[in-house]
């Protein structure tokens, strides 16, 4: 994220806007990591109860809600600050971040069978 806030064709961001995109994504990386260490979410579904068949699904859900909400949020708030209009910017944003969250919810849920044969690869 530091090089493409740099190096963005459209020029480097404010150095709010900046840090909060940097900021944002090493706490999106810090959860994963430890998601992942901590065998959160990297559970094989393949149990015999059906809990245990969605719980990885749910768990990524919630990952990609919360932490593209977070993202938004500080990105936003740093626009916010940037232009120096709070109530108008935070309202500009409902729309694209509702895609966001949901897209990314999307995309998490559609990837975790991927990230499951990833983790047995590695653990080969």
């Amino acid at each position: 994220m530091f090089l493409y806030t740099t190096f963005n064709p459209y020029g480097l961001a404010p150095l709010p806007i900046a840090f909060s995109q940097v900021f944002s994504m090493i706490l999106i990386g810090i959860s994963g990591g430890i998601a992942f260490k901590t065998n959160m979410i990297c559970r094989d579904p393949s149990g015999s109860r059906a809990g245990l068949k969605t719980r990885p699904y749910i768990a990524m859900v919630i990952f990609a809600f919360v932490l593209t909400l977070i993202y938004d949020l500080l990105t936003n708030l740093a626009v916010a600050y940037t232009l120096g209009s709070f109530i108008p910017v935070m309202v500009a944003a409902i729309p694209f971040s509702l895609i966001h969250i949901s897209s990314n919810v999307a995309i998490f849920v559609v990837l975790t069978p991927v990230l499951f044969k990833l983790a047995k690869m590695e653990n080969r």
